[in-house]
């Protein structure tokens, strides 16, 4: 109990300290409104829709790519982890494209898909894929070789293997990949929509700038934090 209550107090005590800054003119209110002015404007775009309108596009382009990407990385991470040719063949390609900005493809995804949706959902599969393939092959790779020889005399062969072996105990390191994936996913489709604002949460803290509404700015990057 005392713990949640540390956590609960700790930002509350933050923003109290950030009014009270901008109240005795320590913070410039230009720069850093305070957060009763970001609240009441969270408000406003609540009571308008615009806030809950940009959040649903934001989580519909992130939930889209997300599946597009897991089930293509769970297939091959584990395909990976257990035959040596798939890592042949595919270590190469992850490892020169996993390093690679995913911010950076945006340009080459809009001239391969145009600027609609399907670009946005292509760079979030792409910037998931990786984390959740390596995090799936790294799971299987680390499983002790006997318990692959128990299935094999007991007659698994092939994807038998894979069901019976490789996912259920690769399973820890699959889920933190599909942590790290989702997390990633809210980053890089924020910045795509910053970068193409059409809707979105990041289209709408753009736009914010344009206008210099800074209490937009904060309440936009409030929900994305709330998000993460």
């Amino acid at each position: 109990m005392k713990d949640r209550l540390i956590n609960l107090a700790s930002p509350l005590v933050f923003l109290l300290i950030w009014e009270l800054l901008v109240i005795f003119g320590v913070l410039d209110r230009r720069f850093f409104p305070p957060p009763t002015e970001t609240l009441q404007r969270m408000g406003e775009l609540l009571a308008s829709g615009e806030l809950v309108t940009a959040t649903a596009i934001t989580l519909r382009r992130m939930a889209v790519g997300f599946i597009l990407a897991v089930i293509p990385a769970i297939i091959i991470g584990l395909a990976m982890g257990v035959s040596r040719t798939a890592r042949l063949v595919f270590s190469p390609l992850i490892s020169a494209l996993y390093p690679v900005p995913k911010i950076a493809l945006v340009p080459m995804v809009v001239i391969l898909f145009g600027l609609g949706e399907t670009s946005k959902y292509a760079i979030v599969a792409i910037s998931v894929f990786f984390l959740v393939a390596i995090n799936t092959m790294a799971g299987v790779m680390n499983i002790e070789e006997r318990y692959f020889d128990i299935a094999k005399n007991n007659g698994a062969r092939g994807w038998a293997l894979i069901w019976t072996v490789a996912l259920p105990a690769s399973l820890p390191n699959m889920l933190t990949g599909i942590g790290l994936g989702l997390g990633f996913a809210l980053t890089v489709i924020v910045g795509t929509e910053l970068l193409l604002p059409q809707g979105g949460i990041g289209a709408l803290i753009w736009t914010s700038y344009y206008r210099y509404d800074l209490p937009t700015i904060f309440a936009g990057l409030i929900v994305v934090a709330l998000l993460g």
